[in-house]
Order: C-alpha cells, then sequence, then structure tokens
C-alpha cells in the first residue's frame, strides 16, 4: 500500500500489504454503503498501538452488492481537526467480485494518540464506503508474545520497573511482520512453547533481521526447547541448547523449574547462582 506523501519505503525494505481471501462469516459488520460492500476496521495489535511506530491494520471487506474495483485509502486524521491536510494516504488496488469476502492487512505509521485511522474505497473518484477503525489503545511499552499458551508471560503487565507499564499482546502466527521494521514496535518480541519452524521464511529472516538490529528477543527454553527453537536462526541465539534440568534458587521463586542446558556462545548471564 503507498502513501501519496512523500513517505514511501525503499523497495528492499518496504512494508508489503497482505492481501488474503479469507471466509468471514462471523465477521461484524462496520460500514455498510448503498452499494452492498461492508467494511470492519481495526488498527494494532488486539486495538492496542505504540504511536510513532508501523502498526498493522486489518480490514475486512465483504461485498452483498454488484462486482468492485477500485483503489483502497487507508489514512490518519487528527480527532478535533477535521481541516488538517498533509497527512499521508495509503493506497492500493481492491477488486471484490459479487458475494466476495476479502481480509486485507497492510502497515501504517500511527503518528499521535490522538488519531482516528480511517479506511475507504473509492471508484472512480467517489467514495464508495468508507468506516473508522476500532476505537485503539495506545502504550508506550509493547510486548509480543508467541506462544501456544493463552496467557504465557502475562505477568510482565503486572511488573512495573520506573513506573512504565508494558501491554503484552498475544501475537497469532500470522500476525508476526515478514519485516522487521515492523518488528521494531515490540520493545520485547517474545516466543515460548511454539513451534518456529512453522512460521515463513519472510518471519523468521525478519526475527533475525530484528535482533541483529538491537531488537530484544526472548526466548523460553524448558522442555518444550526443541519446539521452540527448531525455526530460530542458531546466530541470534545466546546459547547452543543440548538439553535441560532443573533449577531451584529463591531468585526464581524457590520452587523446581526446568531449564535449557548446553554451551553460552555469546552475551553476559542476566541470572545466575552457584554453578549454574
Amino acid at each position: 500500500m503507498r502513501a501519496q506523501r512523500c513517505c514511501r519505503l525503499p523497495a528492499r525494505i518496504a512494508l508489503s500489504a497482505l492481501l488474503a481471501a479469507t471466509g468471514l462469516a462471523g465477521a461484524s459488520v462496520g460500514a455498510l454503503a448503498a452499494s452492498g460492500v461492508a467494511l470492519t476496521v481495526h488498527i494494532g495489535y488486539q486495538d492496542v498501538v505504540k504511536p510513532g511506530e508501523w502498526m498493522p491494520v486489518t480490514i475486512d471487506a465483504k461485498n452483498a452488492g454488484a462486482g468492485l474495483d477500485g483503489t483502497l485509502e487507508v489514512q490518519e486524521t487528527l480527532n478535533g481537526q477535521p481541516g488538517v491536510t498533509g497527512l499521508p494516504i495509503y493506497q492500493q488496488p481492491i477488486s471484490l467480485a459479487s458475494g466476495a469476502t476479502k481480509r486485507i492487512r497492510t502497515f501504517v505509521t500511527v503518528d499521535t494518540t490522538g488519531a482516528t485511522v480511517t479506511a475507504r474505497i473509492v471508484q472512480n473518484s467517489r467514495v464508495v464506503v468508507s468506516q473508522d477503525a476500532a476505537s485503539m489503545s495506545p502504550t508506550t511499552t509493547l510486548i509480543g508474545v508467541l506462544s501456544d499458551q493463552a496467557t504465557s508471560l502475562d505477568g510482565f503487565a503486572a511488573v512495573h520497573p520506573a513506573s512504565v507499564a508494558a501491554r503484552v499482546v498475544h501475537l497469532r502466527a500470522d500476525e508476526v511482520a515478514e519485516s522487521a521494521i515492523a518488528l521494531r514496535a515490540f520493545d520485547i518480541l517474545a516466543i515460548d512453547d511454539f513451534a518456529t519452524d512453522s512460521l515463513t521464511s519472510g518471519q523468521r529472516s525478519a526475527i533475525s533481521d530484528f535482533v541483529r538490529a538491537g531488537g530484544d528477543l526472548l526466548v523460553g527454553s524448558g522442555a518444550s526447547w526443541h519446539k521452540t527453537l527448531a525455526g530460530l536462526s542458531a546466530a541470534i541465539l545466546p546459547m547452543s541448547v543440548n538439553g535441560t534440568t532443573s533449577v531451584t534458587t529463591p531468585l526464581l521463586g524457590g520452587s523446581p523449574v526446568e531449564v535449557a542446558t548446553g554451551t553460552r556462545t555469546a552475551g553476559a548471564a542476566w541470572l545466575s547462582t552457584g554453578t549454574q
């Protein structure tokens, strides 16, 4: 999706819009135009956004009318300042056959907390349908968790170092971007008890690039270490894992904890006790 203002990224690092036709029978209808086209719009991760970063915009489009070929536009508008101009408009072609449903996922920068993101379909310079995104919740610290466990690492949200309140969002596999630029929105990207070899090659490369660029990756190990590490490049891991052991220490709550064992290849230990 391109922006009309001069804010396009070079092709080699551009954030590609992901376009996939999906069945959306249970999707809610956000806006239904006279043309029979309905849009539902969400921005961020579970509607949580980090201003100043690239955020995903997910648009569900359903066409109950005649076939339509037009342009999908996404634009940020400032609440209370409708006359402000110059904000970028991100565009891409869209084609909706009669009865078709599509999910479009793209990325835009959210520059301010007091803003609304609007999606619209334009045909022959006429707006066919327009819909604002659902209410979004801003945060300054964002932790993304990729795990098969629904509540994994939720405890991070209860820790407020230096009065910083983090938001933890659980990611589906298809929500992991194939660009390190989009992953920069996460202060920590955590992967725990998840089969990383199920990620696409683009997603795995993006995670590696994210780490090499200074991003923080937290990887769970324990009994599921094979599963969690399977798709990650050894070059971004701080140790070569060869098994697990049980550790009991007050530093980890005093109860036995199963941790990975192996040879440290990079970095420094941030938690240690005795010879462990």
